[in-house]
Order: C-alpha cells, then structure tokens, then sequence
C-alpha cells in the first residue's frame, strides 16, 4: 500500500518540479543586427525594430519569432524552419550570394500568421503540414517558382 502511494503521489510531483529545470526557453530582443540564432523549442525572438539580417541556424517545432509593426525581417539564411512566424511588419526572404539552387523551403510543422507584408524572392517549396495564414489586408508575394504541396 505504501508503495503506491509513493508512485502515484510522489513520482508525479517529483516530474512536475523536475520539468522546469530541464525546459530552458528563451527569449530574445532584436532591434535590427546580424547575430545568429538557434531558436528550439519554447525559445521566442522578437523583431522589435529596424531590419534583422541574421542567420537563423535552427529554427525547431515551438519557437517563435515575431516581426512588431515597422520591423523587418530578412535573413540572411533560415535553415528548413518547423517554428513559427507571426508577421505584423514586413519580411522578406532573399538570400543572395546564396547557390542558384536556394529556397525557401519550411517544413512539418512550420507555421506563418501574417498580419503584414511578405515577399518570398527565392523559390518555395513546401512539404506537407505546414500552416499559411493571410491575414485582412495582408500581403504574401512569391516572386519564384512555388510548388505548395498538399498534407
């Protein structure tokens, strides 16, 4: 009787105390630079202001990056997203002095809520479980070959 008091009361608690420490997000300011980000899991990075053109290393499944109004964001490279964009200023994926056979090319679990303007000047191509949102009044301009493929 003991011992499944133990595992049904204290093992629970332990876990929950334990999670935090082993979660560690952050979350960044950007006011228009070039550093380098690796964004995982839980991690957000704000565009607050002016232009960020950074690379954007690892961008994985629940990280954020969200573009203020008056912002842009334009990387240098984002290397096969799964995060999240939400886009209330302006973005533009161009990577020149890129290989002639650069894309933009997000994958499962990639979202972008866009609120503002996009432009895609590269080509695009999507995989299966992405998630596109264009917002009233917003714009997404692909300038490139795209194939949306269907999940």
């Amino acid at each position: 009787m003991e011992k499944r008091l133990f595992s049904r009361v204290c093992i629970p608690v332990l876990l929950l105390l334990w999670a935090p420490l082993t979660i560690q997000a952050t979350i960044y300011n950007e006011n228009g630079s070039s550093s380098s980000y690796n964004l995982l899991n839980g991690d957000v990075l704000y565009i607050n202001s002016g232009t960020y053109q950074g690379d954007i290393e690892t961008f994985e499944k629940g990280a954020l990056i969200r573009v203020m109004s008056g912002a842009t964001f334009q990387p240098r490279k984002i290397n096969f997203p799964h995060g999240k964009i939400i886009n209330y200023g302006t973005i533009l994926f161009d990577f020149p002095g890129a290989s002639p056979s650069v894309r933009f090319e997000p994958t499962e679990g990639f979202e972008l809520d866009n609120f503002g303007k996009v432009r895609i000047v590269d080509e695009t191509f999507t995989h299966s479980t992405e998630t596109w949102q264009n917002r009233f009044g917003a714009t997404i301009h692909f300038e490139a070959k795209t194939e949306l493929n269907p999940g």
